[in-house]
């Protein structure tokens, strides 16, 4: 036992060090300060880590411990090396879809752009045509890399049945704590009951772009979300000033959090996605963006800072599988309680001046879009599940399964999302738009949670919490347990709630687009 019990301390010390120099090293390369992401190296010099004699380890230890943290801790253990042994097997293939993504360019009229720019590009168009040509260049690229992830996926699959005997689905319930099944027909009822609102909402809006709402695509909405019309409310020069007086409300000061870097330069090869990367949880948290322009901007920033000040906010004592490890629902909680004071009309005129008239109409706008991503999450969790089953029963318009079969998993996808979002998606995308690890379902809790939170927060301190700082300690509080101190559920509970909810996030919907 005691010879197990060293064996689990200096596993756990060896993956600190190797989270630590992977991440640096995905940063680097994500902010564009390098090009090539080599990562190779780095599990060679971590191979003791992933190894199957660990994972037997870490699995017989998930079976003798007791105790809500320990057996967390074990289960996050255990999870992590095999994702890691199967991270190793496939590193070269990984690192060389990685390179040649940040490699990749197009040619339009005359001028090479790089792939990962052209996300910026698209939104700023104004021309339905330009942007269909940018979009349409990339085709050849988006198919190299669907090339890339059918392998990868393929080598994914098979890896883990032979680690763990179970497949995907099976191994992520049990990691994750999730009931697929049960989530996914709540989701259903929800696309459901917001099908009519929805759908005269988002036609009302391409037309407002002069786009057909039977024929709105990728890069329509794409447009729709850049809302040029509201970029004299959100200047980028006023981005970062925002987000620390925002801060200063809550009782914090990011200029005094040492813990804290913010990276907002725009660089032609960081990539488009912003993110928060934890090199080491607490002390070394980074805030990474590439300014697009516009009201998105505010919205990634406030995203990635309640990422950021909830890492930061780690208890530093806490167990390395608690801070580190685990699912990320909770933490995608914190990051929409912080994105979507976007769509709070109070915030809006008392953090951007805008007029009561104006905040409304925002919020509108923004409640829309908000409604499209949750919807499009929906219908991402519904499609894989039938992916990871390979279950080509076509969906009826309540996305019941019929006798009825797709050709193929790309028309499964296409039309899924077709009907959930409204808007035409390329089929090339139907393993391109899948995240690892079902991580489309944390995202739908995550959304729940954001409704539940500032519930209760509104509740506690008044339609304006965030000016108080009593809601800041409260946050802290929260913040201090990590990635998986307080899991979902728990969270739900420390807030006074039965568990997780739908019912408040259906209610605000439809409060605004009944």
């Amino acid at each position: 036992m005691r010879d197990r019990t060293a064996r689990r301390r200096y596993i756990l010390q060896r993956i600190a060090a190797f989270n630590e120099a992977i991440s640096r090293e995905h940063y680097k390369h994500s902010i564009g300060i390098k090009d090539k992401l080599e990562t190779v190296k780095i599990y060679k010099q971590y191979a003791d880590i992933f190894t199957k004699p660990n994972i037997t380890l870490a699995a017989a230890s998930m079976q003798t411990t007791t105790g809500t943290w320990a057996s967390r801790r074990n289960r996050n253990l255990h999870a992590f090396l095999v994702e890691g042994y199967i991270g190793d097997q496939l590193k070269k293939e990984s690192e060389a879809m990685n390179n040649y993504e940040a490699a990749a360019t197009i040619t339009v009229d005359g001028k090479k752009i790089t792939y990962r720019h052209i996300g910026s590009l698209v939104m700023n168009e104004p021309k339905r045509d330009k942007r269909k040509q940018l979009f349409d260049a990339c085709e050849p690229i988006r198919k190299k890399l669907l090339n890339f992830e059918k392998k990868l996926m393929a080598k994914e699959k098979k890896l883990l049945k032979e680690l763990t005997g179970q497949d995907y689905l099976t191994f992520y319930n049990n990691y994750k704590g999730v009931d697929y099944d049960e989530l996914a027909e709540e989701l259903r009822r929800f696309l459901i009951k917001t099908d009519g609102a929805y759908t005269k909402a988002i036609a009302a809006a391409m037309k407002s772009i002069d786009v057909p709402p039977d024929d709105a695509r990728q890069y329509d909405f794409a447009r729709w979300e850049r809302a040029t019309a509201w970029d004299k409310h959100f200047p980028k020069g006023k981005l970062v000033p925002t987000l620390k007086t925002f801060l200063h409300g809550l009782g914090i000061d990011l200029d005094q959090q040492k813990n804290v870097e913010l990276d907002t330069a725009d660089r032609p090869k960081k990539v488009p996605r912003a993110f928060c990367t934890t090199l080491r949880i607490p002390d070394e948290v980074k805030l990474v963006l590439k300014p697009h322009g516009g009201q998105s901007d505010y919205q990634t920033i406030l995203h990635e800072a309640g990422h950021t000040e909830h890492y930061a906010h780690t208890r530093a004592d806490l167990p390395y599988e608690l801070q580190h490890l685990g699912p990320y629902n909770v933490t995608e909680s914190y990051a929409f309680l912080f994105e979507y004071l976007m769509t709070d009309p109070l915030w809006l005129q008392h953090h951007l001046n805008m007029t009561a008239k104006q905040a409304r109409d925002f919020t509108r706008f923004l409640m829309l879009e908000k409604l499209f991503f949750f919807r499009r999450y929906c219908g991402k969790v519904i499609y894989e599940l039938k992916l990871h089953r390979d279950d080509l029963r076509m969906l009826d318009a309540h996305f019941n399964p019929t006798t009825k079969k797709y050709k193929t998993m790309a028309d499964c996808y296409a039309d899924i999302q077709g009907r959930a979002t409204k808007i035409q998606y390329v089929k090339t995308n139907y393993l391109l738009d899948v995240d690892g690890g079902m991580y489309s379902a944390e995202y739908v809790q995550a959304w729940l949670m954001e409704a539940m939170l500032k519930t209760e927060l509104r509740k506690r301190f008044g339609q304006k919490w965030w000016t108080n700082k009593n809601a800041g300690d409260l946050l802290k509080h929260l913040w201090e347990t990590g990635t998986t101190g307080r899991t979902i559920e728990e969270l739900a509970h420390e807030i006074g709630a039965n568990g997780l909810s739908i019912e408040p996030m259906t209610k605000e919907f439809l409060e605004v687009f009944a």
